[in-house]
Protein backbone atom coordinates (compact mmCIF):
# COMPACT_ATOMS: atom_id res chain seq x y z
CA UNK A 1 0.00 0.00 0.00
CA UNK A 2 1.10 3.68 -1.07
CA UNK A 3 0.46 6.93 0.90
CA UNK A 4 1.44 10.21 -0.51
CA UNK A 5 1.65 12.92 1.44
CA UNK A 6 1.31 16.18 -0.12
CA UNK A 7 2.51 19.94 0.73
CA UNK A 8 -1.07 20.73 2.19
CA UNK A 9 -0.58 17.45 4.71
CA UNK A 10 2.73 19.34 6.56
CA UNK A 11 1.49 21.43 9.61
CA UNK A 12 2.43 25.43 8.98
CA UNK A 13 5.71 24.96 10.66
CA UNK A 14 6.68 22.04 9.16
CA UNK A 15 6.05 23.91 5.64
CA UNK A 16 7.99 26.95 6.47
CA UNK A 17 11.30 24.18 7.17
CA UNK A 18 10.37 22.37 3.72
CA UNK A 19 10.62 25.45 2.01
CA UNK A 20 13.30 26.76 3.77
CA UNK A 21 15.01 23.50 2.69
CA UNK A 22 14.17 23.50 -0.60
CA UNK A 23 15.19 27.61 -1.33
CA UNK A 24 11.76 29.17 -1.34
CA UNK A 25 10.02 31.59 0.62
CA UNK A 26 6.39 30.57 -0.40
CA UNK A 27 4.51 27.70 -1.65
CA UNK A 28 3.87 29.14 -5.21
CA UNK A 29 7.42 29.38 -5.84
CA UNK A 30 7.69 26.17 -5.87
CA UNK A 31 4.07 25.38 -7.18
CA UNK A 32 3.38 23.27 -3.54
CA UNK A 33 0.31 25.77 -3.22
CA UNK A 34 -1.75 23.17 -5.92
CA UNK A 35 -1.02 19.52 -4.88
CA UNK A 36 -0.37 18.50 -8.27
CA UNK A 37 2.51 16.02 -7.27
CA UNK A 38 3.18 14.41 -3.59
CA UNK A 39 6.02 15.72 -2.04
CA UNK A 40 6.89 11.73 -0.91
CA UNK A 41 4.98 8.79 -0.97
CA UNK A 42 5.33 6.45 1.83
CA UNK A 43 5.23 2.57 0.95
CA UNK A 44 4.31 -0.24 3.10
CA UNK A 45 3.85 -3.82 3.07
CA UNK A 46 0.32 -3.87 4.66
CA UNK A 47 -2.70 -4.15 2.64
CA UNK A 48 -5.49 -1.81 2.09
CA UNK A 49 -8.44 -4.03 4.24
CA UNK A 50 -11.14 -1.42 3.31
CA UNK A 51 -13.85 -2.90 1.99
CA UNK A 52 -15.16 0.29 -0.10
Amino acid sequence: MAIDFYFSDLTPEAQQRYLKAQGLSCAKDGNYDMDILPIFTLETDEEDNCDG
